[in-house]
């Protein structure tokens, strides 16, 4: 099978430095245009470089890199460094994607794992796949069967999941927000700033210390599983 990886990492200077490491011709290119990395697998144009089976690239910018960084692949893990003035945006078939801290991250993934540092945003999508997040102010995952674990929300959550566990150390919302799960656990260690409607149509539903005054609310929910809110 043809597999590239990427690597993101810091430079020793200002400028973008591109290194292919490849046996054979493949298609991938890497450009950079309108405020843009673009890294894509493409059938007909080979714009820079090339790449083969159990090929990598590696991508160094500036620390302080503050433009849009694109990555259309089919089966490829990307690693990326602290990048925390950069938005990335993710499309991969089968791979897994572990980073830093970057500014916002939008991922559509049908297969693979997602870690992540501090991020300002995160939009993921995934068929198959955990997502593992230090923290985020505004948070919306989507995702069919993974579990996900969240050490800090401060502002916003959105997470949708068919089946698996979610598990958020402490949230802090400024809006109206949402947990769900059909078949899973759901436990919030520390929530402050929002009432907690949570419903479970089998499963033991815990929440301490309700704020019932609060103008915001969160509602978490599953269909299977067990609740746990302090």
């Amino acid at each position: 099978s043809n597999v590239a990886d990427i690597f993101i990492e810091h430079s020793a200077d200002d400028k973008v430095l591109v290194e292919l490491y490849s046996d054979n011709a493949e298609d991938y290119y890497v450009k950079e245009a309108n405020g843009n990395l673009e890294v894509k697998l493409d059938d007909k144009n080979q714009v820079f470089g090339f790449l083969t089976t159990k090929s990598k690239i590696v991508i160094k910018l500036p620390k302080e890199y503050d433009k849009n960084i694109k990555v259309e692949v089919k089966t490829s893990d990307v690693k990326i460094a602290d990048y925390e003035n950069a938005t990335l945006e993710i499309e991969d078939k089968t791979g897994d994607i572990e980073g830093g801290n970057v500014k916002s991250l939008k991922a559509n993934i049908t297969t693979g794992d997602i870690k992540m540092g501090n991020l300002t945003s995160i939009n993921a999508s995934l068929t198959t796949g955990d997502v593992n997040v230090d923290s985020c102010v505004d948070c919306n995952i989507t995702s069919k069967t993974g579990d996900i674990k969240i050490d800090k929300v401060n502002n916003k959550v959105e997470i949708k999941v068919t089946t698996g566990d979610i598990r958020i150390s402490n949230v802090n919302v400024a809006e109206n927000s949402f947990i769900e799960t059909t078949t899973g656990d759901v436990r919030v260690d520390t929530l402050t700033g929002a009432y907690v409607e949570a419903t479970s149509k089998t499963g033991d539903i815990k929440v301490n210390n309700n704020d019932r005054k609060s103008e915001l609310e969160i509602k978490i929910s599953t269909k299977t599983g067990d609740i746990n809110v302090n």
